[in-house]
């Protein structure tokens, strides 16, 4: 009886170092967290023809890395991972996120207690946070050519616009 503890113990412990071994692996620089992304991500593997990282939000040691998986055709995804900081450029895997769609280019999701976007749409000039009654609270500029831009909202209780060139709403 004691022999089968001994092994049923030593199994156990085997398939932990192996499982924290894996989920505890250091990714270093770009190309390895979008191996990273390939291996993580619920992707359809005949359907996607690249992957690539697209932006970057850090808070305190953990980061956000935003994904565009393109199917080469006509189609195309966003996606968020998040990884814990160990190093410059070198980083461990937390979770994935599938990010709420505001438009074609515009996605968010909530990490770390805040609103997350990533704005991808270069028709978007600015954004724009309103207060329940509609009174601007403030505005943000988004400088040309700094597409694909990760923004944070702290904000709560108020509502959040994307505006064009003309002043408008994205919708």
């Amino acid at each position: 009886m004691k022999k089968i503890a001994t092994i049923i113990s030593v199994v156990i412990l085997i398939f932990m170092t192996f499982f924290i071994y894996k989920e505890s692996r250091i990714i270093r620089g770009s190309h390895e967290l979008v191996e990273t992304a390939q291996a993580r991500l619920p992707l359809s593997a005949d359907g996607i023809a690249s992957i690539s990282c697209v932006g970057m939000v850090e808070d305190g040691d953990e980061v956000l890395v935003w994904f565009l998986s393109d199917d080469g055709l006509d189609g195309y995804d966003y996606w968020a991972m998040a990884y814990h900081i160990v190093g410059e450029h070198s980083y461990t895997y937390d979770e994935w996120y599938r990010p709420s769609t505001y438009s074609q280019d515009i996605v968010n999701t909530l990490w770390n207690g805040e609103d997350r976007f990533l704005i991808n749409d270069q028709d978007c000039v600015a954004v724009v946070y309103k207060d329940n009654h509609g009174t601007i609270l403030f505005k943000d500029q988004i400088k040309e050519g700094s597409y694909p831009y990760p923004y944070t909202l702290n904000e709560i209780n108020g509502k959040i616009d994307f505006i064009d060139a003309s002043g408008e709403s994205i919708p």
